[in-house]
């Protein structure tokens, strides 16, 4: 079936940084969306009105709970066949969207979602390194995928799902939450790795490790949460992580307990263990940082020093997300039992 019609839906608060550039982009595309919605979540700044300048149908609601909601609210609001999600910190490049509905013109496809360009605009290691390895893992997820992307993915219309997402202790995982429910519905997700967008979003060291202990805590919550799937359905994998990459930051997290504990116990076997998990680690990723070797050799060597902290961090994430969900885990089994 021919699709025609798109809506533009882009959640945002406090983005006066990024929104002019990211609407200018949707703006410039062809073919043109139907709606431009904006869904203006109390913000502070000049959003607002960012959006009444280009001329996009604005949202008001005062959530402040993460972007799924804002997003849900403004497809509320939206009449088109397929409806394009996208974060107000992108810029799409041209061809996205004739790209988008092209997918579409398979009859069972119900979501699509991209990845993040290896470039961006904004300078500096942390924005750039978090740029390269969201671009490299999605790319090991080309094709089906049981997840979505908040950067950039879309639905059909019908096959939408309005839910009250997980954001409990965090909210950076509604979108991934929201291709679980698809697919345990039996809906067909893609990746597709050519649909790329260019991520404004400035990262620091505090910036960069609070996402890496963020994001790993709230996927083992929906993993201890959505375990319970119906038996029909099976993940092969959790999400966009594989089980290399897991044991990578497992690895790392070890690696270091054990050099620590080797300086304070002398024990030199222990700093022989430690570096085999650091090797490890490193044979895990050695494809990602060849291929930044190839380009950049300065900043592959810098990225090479960071991965090992920031596997740890990982690794430390999925534990506090694991402990935490324990209790609740707790209730439900002796619910289950009575």
């Amino acid at each position: 079936m021919n699709v025609s019609d798109f809506a533009v839906i882009i959640p945002a608060r406090n983005a006066e940084k990024t929104l002019h550039e990211c609407l200018a982009a949707v703006r410039s595309q062809l073919p043109r969306p139907k709606q431009i919605i904006v869904v203006n979540d109390d913000s502070r700044d000049g959003t607002a009105a960012i959006a009444d300048f280009h001329g996009c149908e604005l949202v008001h609601v005062s959530i402040r709970d993460g972007a799924m909601k804002p997003r849900l609210e403004g497809a509320r609001h939206a009449s088109a066949q397929v409806l394009v999600f996208i974060d107000a910190d992108v810029v799409v490049p041209p061809g996205t969207f004739a790209r988008i509905l092209g997918q579409f013109s398979d009859d069972a496809l119900a979501a699509l979602t991209g990845r993040l360009s290896r470039v961006s605009r904004v300078g500096g290691f942390f924005s750039r390194f978090k740029n390269e390895y969201m671009h490299e893992i999605f790319g090991r997820r080309a094709g089906h995928a049981d997840f979505l992307y908040g950067s950039i993915f879309a639905v059909r219309a019908e096959e939408l799902i309005y839910f009250d997402p997980l954001t409990k202790p965090f909210t950076d995982v509604a979108d991934s939450e929201l291709g679980f429910l698809l697919t345990m519905r039996g809906r067909k997700i893609i990746l597709d790795p050519d649909l790329q967008v260019e991520h404004l979003k400035r990262h620091g060291l505090t910036s960069i490790l609070k996402n890496d202990f963020v994001i790993p805590f709230m996927f083992m919550r929906l993993l201890m949460t959505y375990r319970t799937a119906p038996a029909r359905h099976r993940y092969r994998r959790f999400s966009h992580a594989q089980l290399s990459q897991v044991f990578g930051c497992a690895s790392a997290l070890l690696g270091f307990a054990l050099a620590v504990l080797a300086c304070l116990t002398g024990q030199l076997v222990l700093l022989w263990v430690s570096s085999v998990c650091f090797a490890l680690l490193y044979a895990i990723w050695g494809r990602f940082f060849l291929r930044l070797l190839s380009s950049d050799p300065v900043f592959a060597l810098q990225a090479a020093l960071f991965k090992p902290v920031d596997a740890a961090v990982m690794c430390a994430g999925m534990a506090a997300g694991f402990l935490y969900g324990i209790p609740a885990e707790i209730r439900r089994q002796a619910g289950e039992a009575h």
